[in-house]
């Protein structure tokens, strides 16, 4: 398709405030490892949670399905005035942009800038030919003004786990009590404890054993 005005394709990363708060008043570089099958310009934004301050800048890839490294450079003690979460909201979205309308770019690039910004007026259409992609890996925001090696913020498979469970998790095999005919308690212990006040959802049949009657 052709995008309207009003249209765009990311992927994007919102960084938790308390992990953005150190690198807020620092030079930092987001680097990456990104292949496509239609070479050209695309963008890569940071904006604040609230989509009103954005910093836009862009790689140009030339060779189609080659995985190539890029990095990109943002000072964000250069963004005086505006505001961001350092709590366990949003403190920092970090997007890919696969396709934009005008709406959404700006002929300002690698500068702080108000709105809600994604692409550069370059940006290339990803979206243009069925079955074209992007694929991206490696990604790492980092303090200082070039790449590090990439790493894992955990130090072990176990630390990503414990990472990754403040946001989600699976349960099942929860023991419980029927407290009337029609209602069930259970609980669960959340070790480590969520990012906040989680949202429950179940998925398919619920079943009990025991002396419960449900």
């Amino acid at each position: 398709t052709t995008p309207a005005v009003g249209d765009y394709a990311t992927l994007f990363q919102p960084v938790e405030g308390k992990f953005f708060a150190p690198l807020r008043n620092r030079k930092c570089t987001l680097s990456f490892w990104a292949k496509t099958t239609t070479p050209g310009t695309y963008g890569v934004s940071f904006r604040n949670g609230t989509f009103a301050r954005a910093y836009v800048g862009s790689f140009t890839i030339t060779q189609a399905s080659t995985w190539s490294q890029y990095s990109i450079s943002v000072d964000f003690s250069q963004d005086s005035i505006g505001a961001y979460n350092y709590d366990t909201n949003v403190g920092l979205y970090v997007s890919f942009t696969m396709m934009s309308g005008s709406s959404f770019q700006n002929a300002t690039t690698n500068s702080f800038i108000n709105g809600n910004f994604i692409a550069p007026t370059s940006q290339t259409n990803l979206v243009s030919t069925v079955g074209n992609f992007m694929r991206i890996a490696g990604v790492m925001l980092n303090e200082g003004g070039v790449a590090a090696p990439f790493s894992l913020m955990g130090a072990n498979p176990q630390d990503e786990l414990l990472i990754a469970q403040r946001y989600f998790r699976p349960m099942w095999m929860l023991p419980g009590t029927a407290s009337s005919t029609s209602n069930f308690i259970f609980g669960a212990p959340l070790n480590p404890p969520m990012r906040a006040a989680p949202t429950i959802s179940a998925t398919g049949p619920l079943n009990t054993q025991g002396n419960a009657s449900y």
